[in-house]
């Protein structure tokens, strides 16, 4: 059985006391999800988004929702701690993430080109063309075809951040040495 997204990330623009939709595809995601979750408590959080993509999102991507389909296609077991875990043994390789990467960026960040013909050719997108709200509805459509192709909940973004902030926590802890540091004699 499928299981329903709880969460939704989704762009729009701030119009004259409503929102502003800058694709048709976004409204529809809201809709679907509204009718998904009809009749539930939601909580509706709205913040600007920024120009450049944020580390979090790119880590995600790269680090986490990428890895996590190949994974699953090579049916790999993982949960949201040990996917990096799958990256240090080499389980996955960065020419799969590349490849994978590459795949995604085709089709659901298409570039069209017109070609000598006339005709319109598919190719894949460049993500260094996208800004952060481009990158976040990129990755929500992904997380949605991913859960509605694998019958498997996403990573949750949260989750992975609290296990990379809990890396972070123990690297600090660590005392490495300094300048002033000086081995011990024997």
């Amino acid at each position: 059985m499928q299981k329903k997204p709880t969460k939704l990330v989704i762009a729009c623009a701030a119009g004259n006391g409503a929102f502003a939709w800058p694709s048709k595809y976004n409204f529809a995601l809201l809709i679907d999800f509204l009718k998904k979750h009809f009749g539930k408590a939601l909580r509706l959080t709205i913040e600007t988004a920024s120009g450049s993509k944020t580390e979090e999102a790119l880590g995600y991507w790269w680090g986490v929702l990428v890895p996590a389909i190949i994974a699953t296609n090579k049916k790999l077991h993982y949960e949201d701690e040990t996917i990096g875990e799958l990256l240090k043994r080499k389980e996955i390789t960065p020419d799969e993430i590349e490849d994978m990467h590459c795949s995604l960026m085709t089709e659901f960040a298409p570039q069209f080109v017109t070609r000598l013909d006339g005709s319109k050719e598919k190719q894949r997108g460049e993500m260094k063309h996208m800004n952060n709200e481009q990158l976040l509805i990129l990755i929500s459509k992904v997380v949605d075809w991913f859960e509605e192709n694998y019958a498997k909940t996403a990573p949750n973004p949260e989750e992975y951040k609290e296990v990379r902030d809990g890396v972070r926590e123990v690297r600090e802890r660590i005392n490495y040495p300094t300048e002033e540091w000086q081995e011990p004699t024997i």
